[in-house]
């Protein structure tokens, strides 16, 4: 089994990016993983998603997010077909309700099981909670992206979500890869 692993840079004038910092210590048995960290820029983000997916061909695409949530772990439900953001990317770019796909539907939904992750969770007295709003900035393109380009394959995606207040970064790790044990 081949993981695609994504995090983001740190960005608006932010020394880390607590996605990047967790990354390494991520881990699932058995698979070949590629972790790849992406900029914080609508236009560039993808590009590297893109090449990876055509390079490694994962089986699974996990993303990870960094945001303001008191909960250290959140699972992402579902991606949006809208962009808006407070923020400006890396390159200075505001997205205001603008479609990614023009064609894609409202909302894509993970290819992963997400009642086992619960169970799973609830189950390990894990740190996670669930969500159905991924936002409107470059993460929910991310997701979105990631789904879309998998609709006509065998590829799982989901999207996490970090606490930006999370500092015991091995641990966000093992207990995000505790909560893919067993389940991908």
């Amino acid at each position: 089994m081949k993981i695609l692993l994504t995090a983001f840079k740190p960005f608006n004038g932010r020394k880390w990016n607590v996605t990047e910092e967790v990354l390494p210590f991520v881990d699932v048995l058995g698979a070949s993983i590629r972790r790849l960290v992406l900029p914080v820029s609508y236009k560039r983000c993808f590009v590297s998603v893109k090449k990876s997916l055509k390079e490694f061909n994962p089986d699974i695409i996990i993303s990870f997010g960094e945001a303001g949530y008191d909960k250290d772990i959140v699972v992402e439900r579902r991606a949006h077909n809208s962009l808006h953001s407070r923020l400006s990317d890396e390159d200075g770019v505001y997205k205001n309700g603008e479609r990614i796909s023009m064609k894609g539907p409202e909302y894509l939904y993970s290819s992963i099981d997400i009642n086992s992750l619960y169970f799973k969770s609830v189950t390990d007295n894990l740190p996670v909670s669930f969500s159905n709003d991924c936002g409107g900035f470059i993460c929910n393109e991310v997701y979105y992206q990631d789904l879309l380009s998998s609709i006509s394959t065998d590829r799982k995606v989901l999207f996490i979500h970090l606490s930006s207040s999370i500092y015991d970064f091995e641990k966000a790790g093992y207990n995000i890869s505790a909560l893919l044990k067993g389940i991908i």
